[in-house]
């Protein structure tokens, strides 16, 4: 039972979250994070995705009254940019909404920066480096970490410098 492995390729289908206000979480995930809505039940439900999918996100409107669990369940989602600088561009999006980072983290195998949604679901916005870019050690990932300055990961949206 424990030779099973996953077959390359495998991913993440999607992620149903229930959230407090369908209509508030819709424009976040649509907004700032740059998902397309690709259909709904008004009021009830939404389906979010990147690049056509049919959804990576579904958003299922609570009861009123539900609060978000603290403790055992899910702690974060990440979401993977597929360049740095798209990082770097919804990072920038949050902050001109006045949304708050909680922190940036240069795990060396990938750079990421940390908030939360609307229902303080906390997400982690990443980009992975290649591969072959990843600190190994005896076939395994040296696992690390190092501060990722928000100013550095901003850099990637100044303009390329001139050619002549």
């Amino acid at each position: 039972m424990t030779d099973y492995k996953a077959p390359d390729g495998t991913q993440l289908g999607h992620i149903n979250l229930r959230v407090s206000d369908i209509e508030r979480s819709i424009a976040f995930y649509r907004d700032l994070l740059g998902f397309h809505l690709m259909g709904q039940y008004p009021g009830q439900a939404a389906f979010l995705s990147s690049s056509g999918y049919y959804h990576h996100f579904a958003l299922s409107q609570a009861e009123p009254g539900a609060t978000l669990a603290r403790g055992l369940g899910l702690d974060h989602i990440a979401i993977n940019y597929p360049t740095r600088r798209d990082l770097a561009e919804v990072t920038q999006r949050l902050l001109d909404a006045g949304w708050p980072i909680k922190g940036t983290v240069d795990y060396l195998t990938h750079d990421c920066v940390y908030t939360s949604d609307p229902d303080g679901i906390g997400l982690e916005l990443a980009w992975d480096r290649d591969r072959a870019d990843w600190p190994w050690s005896d076939g395994v990932i040296a696992w690390g970490s190092r501060p990722l300055p928000l100013d550095e990961l901003l850099a990637e949206l100044d303009p390329a410098p001139a050619t002549t």
